[in-house]
């Protein structure tokens, strides 16, 4: 998959080079993917041939996925251009990357709901995108 791989990255992910890793201001320090990484290669349904538009889909999508959850400075994104990407989820109002991070980032924003409070069984308007890490990281071991 070598050839397919943009400025450095890892088997799945662009922009994961040893100079972005030391020149990037993570949340939490740099991602290692190793684990989650093994997962996928043993239960993953198909494998895509190198440069296929379906393998291409995928490289972006981990690639951009790894850039919303562990970049700190929206500026840095290189998956989309910071300036001009809104994403927009249920209807809602679309937010710049800088908007989603106040809103807790990465996984917070496509649970923006306009439901009543107290019919939610999670509140998106009180998490941060640290709290809000810390309940997707547990919830699921």
């Amino acid at each position: 998959m070598a050839s397919s791989i943009v400025e450095g990255g890892n088997k799945y992910r662009d922009y994961l080079s040893d100079g972005e890793l030391k020149n990037t201001k993570w949340r939490n320090g740099p991602p290692s993917y190793d684990v989650v990484d093994k997962l996928f290669e043993q239960e993953r349904t198909n494998v895509w041939a190198e440069g296929s538009v379906e393998e291409k889909v995928q490289r972006l999508l981990k690639t951009w996925e790894m850039e919303i959850v562990h970049k700190a400075d929206p500026n840095e994104l290189k998956t989309m251009d910071p300036n001009k990407f809104t994403i927009s989820v249920n209807g809602r109002k679309g937010l710049t990357p800088a908007e989603s991070a106040k809103l807790g980032g990465s996984y917070n924003i496509f649970l923006q709901t306009s439901l009543p409070e107290n019919v939610r069984l999670y509140n998106p308007d009180d998490e941060t995108f640290e709290s809000s890490q810390n309940l997707f990281r547990s919830i699921f071991l």
